[in-house]
């Protein structure tokens, strides 16, 4: 059974300079929402039209924000941030929810060269690779030769990472994910497709999330570039050679074609398909289902599909296009 972590509700005010009111000392075990809150857990409420919520909610206490009426039945913290704390606090009990916290101990061997690795025993670990302290490999991962793998990171199960990756620190890789793997580069001859070797690898930088079966292709030549603080949803394919700037997010099977460059603090939506060879300015938000073709050379917010439409406006509106496109209009 899960280790169950209970916390006075003054506590968790204090570690994060905040001031809780009411019966400080109630034990809190987790976070929830409104709907589904129990009397040990934290709700959170940021705005007017969820405070009527709060009088059916069995929640033991809540963080509200500071230009809200206060509760006078429940404990509560003030908080500026209402959401930002919350996240803040539910991390607090994020070992609760840990699934392998129920594995067997014995199961998982320490390495004699760093501190505080722990390698599970199905691993399969080329000796070249080089894992730093903290860091936490789950069952069934299989990593590859001249692997650097930083500090307090953790890769879960059935993660496959290939030859001439590094890895920096705090790195989260989601289950299923694949890393360093052929990137698809062919030439079209006479006889066929003739293979392109792929001799670069992937870089992959500091506080990175890589959700479940996501795949990043190793570099023709130089390598695969993730940045700092980059999130990848799951099933976002990322080909050779690509670039993506720090703190850029990327949402659930979003495909980038090879050599693009994506800058900093971008925001990708879902199912957004990128074109290869292109240059994506910093700060550009794409939306969902976008195809993106072309270069984006200034920061904003893109677009590139229609939205559905009851069918007879869609086949009026596409018959519309098709009549432009022919100067018949």
């Amino acid at each position: 059974m899960p280790t169950i972590i209970e916390i006075p509700l003054e506590e968790i005010a204090s570690k994060f300079n905040l001031e809780s009111f009411g019966d400080s000392r109630i034990l809190i075990s987790g976070v929830a929402s409104l709907k589904k809150a129990k009397p040990d857990h934290i709700v959170f409420i940021q705005d007017s039209q969820h405070l009527k919520s709060l009088e059916s909610s069995a929640a033991g206490a809540v963080i509200i924000g500071d230009n809200l009426e206060h509760p006078k039945d429940i404990p509560f913290i003030i908080s500026e941030h209402p959401y930002l704390d919350f996240i803040k606090i539910a991390k607090l009990f994020i070992q609760k929810y840990e699934i392998y916290s129920s594995q067997d101990e014995t199961e998982y061997q320490s390495l004699d060269s760093t501190e505080g690795v722990k390698v599970h025993t199905t691993v399969s670990l080329d000796p070249s690779t080089i894992i730093r302290e903290g860091s936490i490999i789950h069952p069934n991962v299989v990593i590859g030769k001249n692997v650097t793998i930083g500090g307090n990171v953790s890769i879960h199960p059935n993660v496959v990472i290939y030859d001439s990756v590094a890895i920096g620190d705090e790195v989260t890789i989601q289950s299923g994910a694949v890393i360093g793997s052929q990137g698809f580069g062919y030439l079209e001859t006479k006889e066929g497709w003739l293979e392109i070797p792929h001799l670069g690898g992937v870089k992959i930088g500091n506080n990175v999330m890589i959700g479940a079966n996501c795949t990043i292709d190793r570099g023709t030549l130089d390598d695969t570039e993730i940045a700092d603080g980059v999130k990848l949803d799951n099933l976002v394919h990322v080909a050779h050679n690509v670039y993506i700037g720090a703190n850029t997010a990327i949402a659930a099977t979003t495909g980038i074609a090879g050599s693009t460059i994506i800058g900093k603090n971008c925001k990708v939506g879902g199912r957004v398909s990128i074109m290869g060879h292109i240059n994506i300015a910093d700060d550009v938000t794409l939306t969902a289902n976008s195809l993106i073709t072309k270069s984006i050379l200034k920061s904003g917010i893109y677009s590139g599909g229609i939205p559905s439409e009851e069918v007879r406006v869609w086949r009026k509106v596409i018959a519309k296009l098709k009549r432009e496109a022919k100067g018949d209009a």
